[in-house]
Protein backbone atom coordinates (compact mmCIF):
# COMPACT_ATOMS: atom_id res chain seq x y z
CA UNK A 1 0.00 0.00 0.00
CA UNK A 2 1.32 3.51 -0.96
CA UNK A 3 0.21 7.01 -0.09
CA UNK A 4 -0.94 6.50 3.47
CA UNK A 5 -1.37 3.93 6.19
CA UNK A 6 -3.82 1.29 5.16
CA UNK A 7 -3.99 -2.42 4.61
CA UNK A 8 -5.17 -5.23 2.33
CA UNK A 9 -6.56 -8.62 3.42
CA UNK A 10 -5.31 -11.10 2.47
CA UNK A 11 -1.91 -9.68 1.75
CA UNK A 12 -0.96 -12.84 -0.20
CA UNK A 13 -3.32 -15.13 -2.07
CA UNK A 14 -3.50 -17.67 -4.93
CA UNK A 15 -5.66 -17.25 -7.98
CA UNK A 16 -8.69 -19.54 -8.34
CA UNK A 17 -9.62 -21.75 -11.27
CA UNK A 18 -10.69 -18.69 -13.24
CA UNK A 19 -7.42 -16.86 -12.50
CA UNK A 20 -9.16 -14.45 -10.10
CA UNK A 21 -7.78 -13.11 -6.83
CA UNK A 22 -9.89 -11.00 -4.44
CA UNK A 23 -8.83 -8.87 -1.46
CA UNK A 24 -10.31 -6.15 0.73
CA UNK A 25 -8.40 -2.83 0.60
CA UNK A 26 -8.81 -0.56 3.62
CA UNK A 27 -7.74 3.01 2.85
CA UNK A 28 -5.49 4.90 5.22
CA UNK A 29 -6.72 7.89 7.26
CA UNK A 30 -4.89 10.53 5.21
CA UNK A 31 -7.08 12.00 2.43
CA UNK A 32 -5.88 12.17 -1.15
CA UNK A 33 -4.78 9.61 -3.71
CA UNK A 34 -3.65 6.23 -2.35
CA UNK A 35 -2.15 3.36 -4.32
CA UNK A 36 -2.10 -0.42 -4.08
CA UNK A 37 0.75 -2.22 -5.87
CA UNK A 38 0.17 -5.82 -6.98
CA UNK A 39 3.06 -8.23 -7.49
CA UNK A 40 2.38 -11.48 -9.41
CA UNK A 41 4.83 -14.36 -9.10
CA UNK A 42 6.64 -14.93 -12.37
CA UNK A 43 5.26 -11.76 -13.99
CA UNK A 44 7.60 -8.85 -14.52
CA UNK A 45 4.85 -6.17 -14.68
CA UNK A 46 3.35 -5.05 -11.37
CA UNK A 47 0.02 -3.19 -11.79
CA UNK A 48 -0.81 -0.30 -9.46
CA UNK A 49 -4.36 0.59 -8.44
CA UNK A 50 -5.26 4.15 -7.39
CA UNK A 51 -8.12 5.19 -5.10
CA UNK A 52 -9.24 8.59 -3.83
CA UNK A 53 -9.48 8.86 -0.05
CA UNK A 54 -12.08 11.54 0.56
CA UNK A 55 -11.55 13.95 3.47
CA UNK A 56 -14.26 13.97 6.11
CA UNK A 57 -15.91 16.96 7.78
CA UNK A 58 -14.92 15.86 11.27
CA UNK A 59 -11.21 15.86 10.44
CA UNK A 60 -10.92 18.60 7.78
CA UNK A 61 -10.43 22.30 8.25
CA UNK A 62 -10.56 24.82 5.36
CA UNK A 63 -9.41 28.39 5.95
CA UNK A 64 -8.51 31.40 3.84
CA UNK A 65 -4.80 32.14 3.63
CA UNK A 66 -4.66 35.93 3.89
CA UNK A 67 -7.20 38.68 3.28
CA UNK A 68 -9.00 38.89 -0.04
CA UNK A 69 -8.72 42.54 -1.12
CA UNK A 70 -11.69 44.21 -2.82
CA UNK A 71 -11.39 44.69 -6.57
CA UNK A 72 -13.02 46.44 -9.50
CA UNK A 73 -16.16 44.87 -10.93
CA UNK A 74 -15.36 42.89 -14.07
CA UNK A 75 -11.60 42.82 -13.38
CA UNK A 76 -9.30 40.14 -11.95
CA UNK A 77 -8.17 40.52 -8.38
CA UNK A 78 -4.57 41.64 -8.07
CA UNK A 79 -3.60 38.62 -5.98
CA UNK A 80 -4.63 34.98 -6.21
CA UNK A 81 -7.14 33.57 -3.76
CA UNK A 82 -5.47 31.02 -1.47
CA UNK A 83 -7.14 28.47 0.81
CA UNK A 84 -5.41 26.15 3.23
CA UNK A 85 -6.59 22.61 4.05
CA UNK A 86 -5.51 20.89 7.28
CA UNK A 87 -6.73 18.16 9.58
CA UNK A 88 -8.20 18.92 12.98
CA UNK A 89 -4.68 18.94 14.48
CA UNK A 90 -3.48 21.57 11.99
CA UNK A 91 -1.46 19.16 9.86
CA UNK A 92 -1.43 20.20 6.19
CA UNK A 93 -3.39 17.93 3.85
CA UNK A 94 -1.74 17.77 0.44
CA UNK A 95 -2.97 16.20 -2.79
CA UNK A 96 -6.65 16.82 -1.92
CA UNK A 97 -8.91 17.78 -4.87
CA UNK A 98 -10.33 21.33 -4.79
CA UNK A 99 -13.13 22.76 -6.99
CA UNK A 100 -14.02 26.48 -7.37
CA UNK A 101 -17.38 28.07 -8.32
CA UNK A 102 -18.39 31.75 -8.76
CA UNK A 103 -22.15 32.01 -8.03
CA UNK A 104 -22.28 35.80 -8.58
CA UNK A 105 -20.85 35.88 -12.08
CA UNK A 106 -17.28 36.37 -13.12
CA UNK A 107 -14.74 33.61 -13.69
CA UNK A 108 -12.30 31.56 -11.66
CA UNK A 109 -9.14 29.88 -12.97
CA UNK A 110 -7.64 27.24 -10.65
CA UNK A 111 -3.84 27.22 -10.45
CA UNK A 112 -3.94 23.48 -9.73
CA UNK A 113 -6.55 20.81 -9.24
CA UNK A 114 -5.28 19.76 -5.78
CA UNK A 115 -3.69 21.15 -2.66
CA UNK A 116 0.09 21.33 -2.71
CA UNK A 117 2.54 19.90 -0.19
CA UNK A 118 1.68 22.59 2.39
CA UNK A 119 -2.06 22.04 1.98
CA UNK A 120 -2.74 25.15 -0.09
CA UNK A 121 -4.75 25.65 -3.29
CA UNK A 122 -4.83 28.83 -5.38
CA UNK A 123 -7.04 30.36 -8.06
CA UNK A 124 -7.29 33.57 -10.06
CA UNK A 125 -10.67 35.29 -9.52
CA UNK A 126 -12.22 37.64 -12.08
CA UNK A 127 -15.13 39.43 -10.45
CA UNK A 128 -18.59 39.68 -12.00
CA UNK A 129 -19.79 42.96 -13.53
CA UNK A 130 -22.08 44.04 -10.67
CA UNK A 131 -20.82 46.00 -7.69
CA UNK A 132 -21.33 44.79 -4.13
CA UNK A 133 -20.76 41.53 -2.29
CA UNK A 134 -19.45 38.66 -4.40
CA UNK A 135 -18.69 35.07 -3.40
CA UNK A 136 -16.27 32.35 -4.43
CA UNK A 137 -17.24 28.85 -3.29
CA UNK A 138 -14.49 26.34 -2.60
CA UNK A 139 -15.30 22.63 -2.46
CA UNK A 140 -12.65 20.43 -0.89
CA UNK A 141 -13.07 16.74 -1.62
CA UNK A 142 -16.52 15.21 -1.87
CA UNK A 143 -19.43 17.67 -1.56
CA UNK A 144 -21.43 15.06 0.36
CA UNK A 145 -18.79 14.85 3.07
CA UNK A 146 -17.18 18.30 3.44
CA UNK A 147 -19.17 21.57 3.57
CA UNK A 148 -18.45 24.31 1.04
CA UNK A 149 -16.05 27.05 2.13
CA UNK A 150 -17.02 30.54 0.91
CA UNK A 151 -14.63 33.39 0.17
CA UNK A 152 -16.26 36.85 0.15
CA UNK A 153 -15.05 40.16 -1.28
CA UNK A 154 -16.47 43.45 -2.53
CA UNK A 155 -16.69 44.48 -6.18
CA UNK A 156 -16.15 48.22 -6.56
CA UNK A 157 -17.26 50.42 -9.49
CA UNK A 158 -14.77 51.21 -12.20
CA UNK A 159 -13.88 54.56 -13.73
CA UNK A 160 -16.85 56.72 -14.84
CA UNK A 161 -17.41 56.53 -18.60
CA UNK A 162 -21.04 57.59 -19.10
CA UNK A 163 -23.89 59.69 -17.72
CA UNK A 164 -27.54 58.73 -17.49
CA UNK A 165 -30.48 61.10 -17.01
CA UNK A 166 -32.67 59.62 -14.29
CA UNK A 167 -35.34 62.31 -13.86
CA UNK A 168 -36.23 65.94 -14.44
CA UNK A 169 -36.05 66.25 -18.24
CA UNK A 170 -38.72 68.11 -20.28
CA UNK A 171 -40.29 69.92 -17.36
CA UNK A 172 -42.40 73.04 -17.70
CA UNK A 173 -41.90 75.85 -15.23
CA UNK A 174 -42.30 79.56 -14.67
CA UNK A 175 -39.76 81.86 -16.26
CA UNK A 176 -37.29 83.13 -13.68
CA UNK A 177 -38.30 80.46 -11.14
CA UNK A 178 -36.75 77.14 -10.05
CA UNK A 179 -38.19 74.00 -11.63
CA UNK A 180 -40.40 71.94 -9.34
CA UNK A 181 -38.27 68.80 -9.66
CA UNK A 182 -34.47 68.50 -9.58
CA UNK A 183 -32.51 67.16 -12.54
CA UNK A 184 -31.21 63.75 -11.40
CA UNK A 185 -28.07 62.41 -13.07
CA UNK A 186 -25.99 59.28 -12.53
CA UNK A 187 -22.35 58.61 -13.35
CA UNK A 188 -21.80 55.06 -14.66
CA UNK A 189 -18.85 52.75 -15.21
CA UNK A 190 -18.53 50.46 -18.26
CA UNK A 191 -20.98 47.95 -16.74
CA UNK A 192 -23.62 50.50 -15.75
CA UNK A 193 -22.71 50.63 -12.07
CA UNK A 194 -23.05 53.95 -10.27
CA UNK A 195 -19.70 55.64 -9.63
CA UNK A 196 -19.30 57.80 -6.48
CA UNK A 197 -17.27 61.02 -6.39
CA UNK A 198 -17.43 61.49 -10.17
CA UNK A 199 -17.11 65.07 -11.38
CA UNK A 200 -20.12 66.38 -13.32
CA UNK A 201 -20.05 69.78 -15.05
CA UNK A 202 -23.22 71.79 -15.67
CA UNK A 203 -23.73 74.57 -18.23
CA UNK A 204 -27.01 76.45 -18.77
CA UNK A 205 -28.18 78.26 -21.91
CA UNK A 206 -30.46 80.34 -19.69
CA UNK A 207 -31.07 80.68 -16.00
CA UNK A 208 -28.71 79.47 -13.31
CA UNK A 209 -27.73 76.52 -11.10
CA UNK A 210 -26.34 76.61 -7.58
CA UNK A 211 -23.07 74.90 -8.56
CA UNK A 212 -21.61 74.27 -12.02
CA UNK A 213 -19.35 71.43 -10.80
CA UNK A 214 -20.96 68.57 -8.88
CA UNK A 215 -19.67 65.37 -7.28
CA UNK A 216 -21.79 62.21 -7.43
CA UNK A 217 -22.89 60.61 -4.16
CA UNK A 218 -22.30 57.05 -2.92
CA UNK A 219 -24.78 55.67 -5.48
CA UNK A 220 -23.31 57.68 -8.37
CA UNK A 221 -26.17 60.20 -8.40
CA UNK A 222 -26.08 63.99 -8.49
CA UNK A 223 -29.02 66.41 -8.33
CA UNK A 224 -29.22 69.80 -10.05
CA UNK A 225 -31.67 72.54 -9.07
CA UNK A 226 -32.28 74.64 -12.18
CA UNK A 227 -33.71 78.16 -12.01
CA UNK A 228 -35.02 79.04 -15.46
CA UNK A 229 -34.05 82.16 -17.35
CA UNK A 230 -36.40 85.16 -17.46
CA UNK A 231 -37.76 84.62 -20.99
CA UNK A 232 -40.42 82.17 -22.05
CA UNK A 233 -39.83 79.29 -24.45
CA UNK A 234 -37.45 76.32 -24.66
CA UNK A 235 -34.31 76.38 -22.50
CA UNK A 236 -31.37 73.96 -22.34
CA UNK A 237 -29.00 72.68 -19.69
CA UNK A 238 -25.89 70.72 -20.76
CA UNK A 239 -24.12 68.27 -18.44
CA UNK A 240 -20.82 66.51 -19.07
CA UNK A 241 -18.66 64.01 -17.23
CA UNK A 242 -15.24 65.21 -16.15
CA UNK A 243 -12.49 63.26 -17.88
CA UNK A 244 -14.82 61.50 -20.31
CA UNK A 245 -16.20 62.43 -23.73
CA UNK A 246 -19.87 62.22 -22.81
CA UNK A 247 -22.52 64.96 -22.79
CA UNK A 248 -26.26 65.09 -22.08
CA UNK A 249 -28.77 67.83 -22.85
CA UNK A 250 -31.72 68.53 -20.56
CA UNK A 251 -34.58 70.69 -21.84
CA UNK A 252 -37.31 72.67 -20.11
CA UNK A 253 -40.07 74.99 -21.28
CA UNK A 254 -40.45 78.31 -19.48
CA UNK A 255 -43.97 79.71 -19.42
CA UNK A 256 -45.10 83.15 -18.33
CA UNK A 257 -45.70 83.81 -14.67
CA UNK A 258 -48.68 85.44 -13.03
CA UNK A 259 -49.83 88.79 -14.47
CA UNK A 260 -47.89 91.68 -12.99
CA UNK A 261 -48.64 94.63 -15.25
CA UNK A 262 -51.37 95.80 -17.64
CA UNK A 263 -50.47 98.57 -20.08
CA UNK A 264 -52.42 100.29 -22.86
CA UNK A 265 -50.51 100.06 -26.14
CA UNK A 266 -50.22 103.26 -28.22
CA UNK A 267 -53.27 104.79 -26.54
CA UNK A 268 -55.04 107.79 -28.12
CA UNK A 269 -55.13 111.09 -26.21
CA UNK A 270 -58.40 112.42 -27.61
CA UNK A 271 -61.61 111.27 -29.22
CA UNK A 272 -64.97 112.48 -30.38
CA UNK A 273 -67.73 112.48 -27.79
CA UNK A 274 -70.52 110.01 -28.54
CA UNK A 275 -68.48 108.12 -31.08
CA UNK A 276 -66.19 105.08 -31.06
CA UNK A 277 -62.46 105.67 -31.16
CA UNK A 278 -61.05 105.21 -34.68
CA UNK A 279 -58.96 102.21 -33.63
CA UNK A 280 -59.46 99.41 -31.07
CA UNK A 281 -57.99 99.93 -27.65
CA UNK A 282 -55.16 97.43 -27.06
CA UNK A 283 -53.88 96.29 -23.66
CA UNK A 284 -50.73 94.29 -22.97
CA UNK A 285 -50.59 91.92 -19.96
CA UNK A 286 -47.10 90.88 -18.79
CA UNK A 287 -45.54 88.99 -15.89
CA UNK A 288 -42.85 90.28 -13.54
CA UNK A 289 -40.15 89.36 -16.09
CA UNK A 290 -41.89 91.31 -18.86
CA UNK A 291 -43.12 88.20 -20.67
CA UNK A 292 -46.55 88.40 -22.34
CA UNK A 293 -49.21 86.44 -20.45
CA UNK A 294 -51.68 84.71 -22.80
CA UNK A 295 -55.13 83.34 -21.98
CA UNK A 296 -56.04 85.82 -19.25
CA UNK A 297 -59.42 87.57 -19.11
CA UNK A 298 -59.39 91.35 -18.95
CA UNK A 299 -62.54 93.12 -17.68
CA UNK A 300 -63.12 96.67 -19.00
CA UNK A 301 -65.05 99.38 -17.17
CA UNK A 302 -65.64 102.83 -18.68
CA UNK A 303 -66.48 106.06 -16.81
CA UNK A 304 -67.85 107.44 -20.01
CA UNK A 305 -69.49 105.46 -22.76
CA UNK A 306 -68.81 101.73 -22.94
CA UNK A 307 -66.51 99.07 -24.39
CA UNK A 308 -67.40 96.24 -26.70
CA UNK A 309 -66.92 93.59 -25.59
CA UNK A 310 -66.79 94.26 -21.86
CA UNK A 311 -64.44 91.30 -21.40
CA UNK A 312 -61.62 90.08 -23.65
CA UNK A 313 -58.99 87.30 -23.45
CA UNK A 314 -55.32 87.97 -24.14
CA UNK A 315 -53.86 86.24 -27.20
CA UNK A 316 -50.48 84.48 -27.59
CA UNK A 317 -48.74 87.87 -27.46
CA UNK A 318 -50.50 88.81 -24.20
CA UNK A 319 -52.74 91.40 -25.91
CA UNK A 320 -56.48 91.98 -25.81
CA UNK A 321 -58.53 94.39 -27.95
CA UNK A 322 -61.86 96.19 -27.47
CA UNK A 323 -63.83 99.01 -29.08
CA UNK A 324 -64.50 102.04 -26.85
CA UNK A 325 -67.40 104.35 -27.63
CA UNK A 326 -67.02 107.59 -25.71
CA UNK A 327 -69.80 109.27 -23.77
CA UNK A 328 -71.82 112.10 -25.35
CA UNK A 329 -70.49 114.90 -23.17
CA UNK A 330 -67.14 116.55 -23.61
CA UNK A 331 -64.45 116.09 -21.01
CA UNK A 332 -62.05 113.52 -19.62
CA UNK A 333 -63.21 109.91 -19.74
CA UNK A 334 -61.49 106.77 -18.43
CA UNK A 335 -61.37 103.12 -19.41
CA UNK A 336 -60.08 100.73 -16.76
CA UNK A 337 -58.77 97.32 -17.72
CA UNK A 338 -58.41 94.77 -14.91
CA UNK A 339 -57.07 91.21 -15.12
CA UNK A 340 -59.76 88.94 -13.73
CA UNK A 341 -58.81 87.19 -10.51
CA UNK A 342 -55.97 89.59 -9.71
CA UNK A 343 -55.24 93.14 -8.60
CA UNK A 344 -53.45 94.00 -11.83
CA UNK A 345 -55.09 96.86 -13.72
CA UNK A 346 -54.43 99.91 -15.86
CA UNK A 347 -56.30 103.07 -16.77
CA UNK A 348 -56.60 104.95 -20.05
CA UNK A 349 -57.84 108.56 -19.92
CA UNK A 350 -59.05 110.29 -23.09
CA UNK A 351 -60.22 113.86 -23.62
CA UNK A 352 -63.62 113.69 -25.36
CA UNK A 353 -64.34 116.62 -27.66
CA UNK A 354 -67.63 117.62 -29.18
CA UNK A 355 -67.53 117.70 -32.93
CA UNK A 356 -68.00 121.22 -34.22
CA UNK A 357 -71.29 121.89 -36.05
CA UNK A 358 -71.10 123.36 -39.51
CA UNK A 359 -72.11 127.06 -39.72
CA UNK A 360 -75.68 127.71 -41.01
Amino acid sequence: VRGGVGGVVPAVDTSDARGMVQAVWTLGPIPGRQQLAIAVEGVGVSPVLTAEADPTAVNTRVTGAGEVIAGTAGDSLVESVVVRVTDSAGVALGDVPVAWVTPDGGEVTPLGARTDSVGEAQARWTLGPRVGRQRLRVQVGNARLVPVFTVVTSALPGAPVALSLRAGDRQAGTAGKALAQPIVLRALDRYGNGVPRAGIMVLTSAGRVADSLLSSDSTGQAKVRWTLGPTTGSQRLTVSLAGADTTLTVTARARAGAPDTLMFVAPPATGTAGRALPKPVVVQVADAQGNPVPGRTVVFTATGGGSSPARAVTDSTGRARVRWTLGRKAGAMSLVGKVAGSDVKGTLTVAAKVRARPAP
